[in-house]
């Protein structure tokens, strides 16, 4: 496994775009990377996340508008992966271990690169408790 490429998900991107109770954890994670990892999803779920803080009023516009601007320029710059690279291995993930499928759809590739899975997502990580293959691939503030 490579130190210079991880996958993201979406709760690590939103967590350097806004300030989060884990976001200097992120921020010092990846400067240890060179190349990072996405599913074609990401950006939606990411866009999703960063509008719902906009709707709740925990951004004015101007702070809103910059941060769309430096999530885009950051997600353009990532390698984008589609379904058809993580699907059937991220089916049986979820089977397996009783995650969401969109969960093990990151797992999935960061297994099919042979790299880790950055995440904030600490109920992921515990739910992975009895599949230590699969919650070995994660990097989270539980066990980084």
């Amino acid at each position: 496994m490579g130190i210079e490429e991880i996958v993201l998900d979406s709760s690590a991107i939103v967590a350097m775009q806004v300030k989060e109770k884990y976001s200097t954890w992120v921020m010092n994670k990846l400067s240890g990377y060179f190349s990072f990892d996405i599913l074609e999803l990401t950006p939606y779920e990411v866009f999703n996340a960063l509008s719902t803080y906009k709707r709740r009023g925990m951004l004015n516009n101007d702070k809103y508008q910059d941060i769309i601007n430096n999530t885009k320029d950051f997600l353009d710059d990532c390698n984008v992966y589609g379904y058809d690279n993580v699907l059937y291995s991220a089916l049986a993930i979820s089977a397996d271990s009783k995650i969401a499928l969109y969960d093990s759809a990151y797992i999935a590739l960061a297994n099919k690169l042979r790299c880790k899975l950055l995440t904030v997502d600490l109920a992921l990580y515990n739910k992975l408790s009895d599949v230590p293959a699969l919650k070995e691939l994660l990097v989270t503030p539980l066990n980084n």
